[in-house]
């Protein structure tokens, strides 16, 4: 295990802010084929400026680097008001252009912050009910989709996790693997599921129709969501996929999208427990308008925390250590990007 200080030093810190991405918010959502293509149109956009900004702040080194991004980094959750990033699309995307910037780039952890993604909601599953929050006892025939929250981790031209924000549903005291589990023979027409969600994630404000809200499966895959890991991925197991820890050159990572590391009365989330039970040396946290949470500040660990603003903070042995941005923001997308004061790194000219 690597003393703190030279731990800190391996690595050199950036975390990506941009404004929001509306260009293709004339598109019409409810065309599913169009859905398709501006999925593909945005990620590629935003992997773009991902790329140009490791170009600047990377070019020629050989020093290991993590860029973490912030919650809904790729807007996903922006550009619609009744569906969200196309699953297909999604991991058609994560198959090649995502893994091809990281191989453009082996010695950098690229997590580049998390998307909203969406499916329609199958006829077979229009009779049962659900409850989310404030919500209570709402068919899924009412509801506009189901949704959920990734983020990719990438390293040495590998797809290493995609961070899966939330809980799997339930049904009764059974956690779905798959909402496909619901539907089938056997399942009563009158089977409410239970969400296990983090209050922004329920989407209340989407529409469509006579149709609102979105149902929020968090780790529970999605309709057709496991032949998409199989086709693209090639993977006929996903546990190891979905899993927030990551032994990296011998480091040991978690990644936590916002507010899903918390424990409320009578729950903790799988997150916060792998956080009270274990010891990481890095904690890498992608979330958009909070301060430093104490549940995920350890002495042991490097804690890096990436937000909007001035939120983006990195905290060593319980000590907030301030970012020294190098790098100012040249036009509206272009990423703004901060080091460690200690770490050596090479600065953009002007």
């Amino acid at each position: 295990m690597l003393p703190r200080k030279e731990k800190v030093n391996r690595y050199y810190f950036f975390s990506k802010l941009t404004e929001q991405t509306n260009f293709l918010k004339e598109i019409n959502p409810d065309d599913i084929a169009n859905a398709y293509e501006a999925t593909k149109a945005i990620l590629h956009t935003k992997l773009n400026l991902i790329r140009e900004e490791l170009k600047h702040l990377h070019a020629n080194s050989q020093q290991k680097a993590i860029i973490v991004g912030t919650e809904d980094f790729f807007d996903g959750a922006s550009w619609s008001h009744s569906r969200f990033f196309d699953l297909k699309a999604v991991y058609e995307m994560l198959a090649t252009e995502f893994i091809a910037l990281s191989r453009e780039f082996p010695n950098v952890i690229i997590c580049p912050g998390s998307m909203y993604v969406s499916t329609p909601i199958p006829a077979a599953h229009e009779s049962i009910k659900f409850a989310q929050d404030n919500i209570s006892n709402q068919s899924l025939a009412k509801t506009v989709c189901y949704s959920t929250n990734l983020m990719p981790v990438l390293y040495n031209g590998q797809l290493l996790r995609i961070i899966r924000k939330g809980e799997k549903v339930r049904l009764g005291k059974a956690s779905l693997e798959s909402i496909e589990e619901i539907g089938k023979s056997g399942t009563p027409p009158n089977a409410k599921i239970k969400v296990i969600s983090y209050h922004e994630d329920n989407l209340t404000d989407v529409s469509m129709g006579t149709k609102h809200a979105t149902c929020y499966l968090g780790k529970t895959l999605l309709p057709g969501e496991a032949n998409l890991i199989s086709e693209f991925l090639n993977l006929s197991s996903h546990e190891t996929l979905f899993n927030h820890e990551a032994a990296i050159d011998g480091d040991k990572f978690i990644f936590v999208i916002c507010g899903e590391f918390r424990a409320d009365p009578g729950f903790t989330s799988t997150a916060g427990e792998m956080l009270e039970k274990n010891f990481y040396d890095y904690i890498i946290h992608s979330t958009v308008g909070g301060d430093l949470f104490d549940r995920m500040i350890k002495p042991e660990s490097i804690y890096i925390h990436s937000d909007f603003g001035g939120g983006t903070k990195l905290t060593i042995e319980n000590i907030d250590q301030p970012l020294n941005e190098k790098a100012k923001k040249q036009n509206e997308n272009l990423l703004v990007s901060a080091y460690i004061d200690d770490a050596a790194a090479p600065v953009r000219k002007p």
